[in-house]
């Protein structure tokens, strides 16, 4: 059972890696990593045991998530608050927190600090964007505030991230490397 688990994580990185060289237009392209990056951390999660919370989230639960879900890939660059997000699904930040922790297994904070890390991983790996419109992009008002934050939630500098990461071939257009 292991083992097959395995093969379809590997097989789904084979497939994002084939997909990452299609001829499309960078925001399908994109799109499409996407998705596929959420369905391979969501399967990796399982297999960690990771997404099994105490108790099963309830259907308000997981539309509530579902929901927040969307708002965060929506407002992401402009929102980092769970109170904003809290507010416009018209519930309060415990009630939405209780969902996130109860279908994602995480606080509704560290979700989104995981997607804001993971959009800047993206950009500073993918295009050859300053670090200081990384900042800019995903809506933090000075580059150091976004530097700290980055490196709180990834152990080292944006600089450093892209280094190790081999980036910078991309355009500052945001078109991807080949």
């Amino acid at each position: 059972m292991l083992f097959e688990q395995i093969r379809v994580v590997k097989a789904s990185i084979q497939q994002m890696r084939g997909d990452a060289q299609l001829e499309a237009s960078l925001d399908d392209a994109q799109a499409l990593l996407r998705y596929q990056l959420l369905a391979l951390l969501t399967r990796l999660s399982i297999l960690q045991g990771r997404r099994q919370a105490k108790e099963p989230a309830s259907s308000a639960e997981l539309w509530r998530f579902k929901q927040f879900r969307q708002l965060v890939e929506e407002r992401l660059s402009e929102w980092h608050r769970v109170a904003d997000y809290a507010g416009r699904l018209g519930c309060s930040e415990k009630s939405l927190g209780r969902a996130v922790v109860a279908s994602a297994g995480i606080t509704a904070k560290a979700f989104i600090a995981a997607r804001i890390t993971l959009e800047a991983k993206r950009l500073l790996v993918h295009t050859s964007l300053r670090v200081a419109a990384v900042a800019d992009r995903l809506g933090f008002d000075e580059a150091t505030n976004f530097g700290k934050f980055f490196r709180r939630e990834a152990g080292c500098s944006p600089a450093e991230f892209r280094r190790r990461q081999g980036a910078g071939a991309a355009s500052e257009t945001g078109t991807r490397r080949p």
